[in-house]
């Protein structure tokens, strides 16, 4: 009986891989670079919506931190962030196939560190500094970094037949190795990204 329930899990998953349920909802404008774009990502519903002004343009099934729940507190807590960011950086070639840094850590929690001492002054003011001037912000800090949206890498064959959602990121936000590399020829750095529970 396990062995059936498998094979019938599996293909229910390839059916949704060969009729393209694991993302599309509307075809992609032309790559113009001057478009507007913005990303909401969505937590519960394991949702990426790429957004063009204030038309969706596509929606694409993500997963998130081995922790969902709440907000990124510190380094190895393996939540996914919450809050309003931006794309900082753009790395073409990674272990998990393309990578978009977000501005992890924001002004919000680089205040919240120092409350709690958990940075320095110096790091926070390099945070702040880097934040206003929309650059990538400090990174090697106990708020944690090196947070940005990407691929599945390897394990993409696997990950993206199956009919459900594994959070297995260190907090990062998972794509399906088609969907990161779509989504990295369209959007550019200073791209406004929002993360919601």
């Amino acid at each position: 009986m396990y062995t059936l329930y498998k094979i019938i899990l599996f293909v229910f998953g390839m059916s949704l891989l060969i009729f393209g349920c694991n993302n599309a909802n509307s075809k992609l404008p032309p790559n113009d670079h001057n478009r507007a774009f913005k990303v909401l990502i969505n937590k519960k519903a394991h949702t990426l919506a790429l957004f063009s002004e204030s038309t969706l343009v596509k929606t694409y099934k993500c997963s998130f931190g081995r922790n969902p729940s709440g907000d990124k507190e510190i380094e190895g807590d393996n939540k996914t962030p919450v809050g309003k960011f931006y794309i900082a950086s753009k790395k073409a070639e990674t272990r998990f196939h393309r990578f978009l840094g977000i501005s992890y850590p924001a002004i919000e929690d680089a205040e919240r560190g120092r409350r709690q001492t958990l940075i320095t002054l110096a790091e926070y003011d390099a945070i702040i500094t880097a934040i206003l001037n929309k650059q990538q912000p400090l990174q090697k800090t106990k708020l944690g970094g090196d947070v940005g949206i990407h691929g599945n890498g390897s394990w993409d064959f696997i990950l993206r037949i199956l009919p459900w959602r594994i959070n297995w990121t260190r907090g990062c936000i998972a794509l399906n190795n088609q969907d990161i590399e779509e989504l990295f020829n369209l959007i550019d750095v200073g791209t406004p990204v929002e993360i919601i529970e």
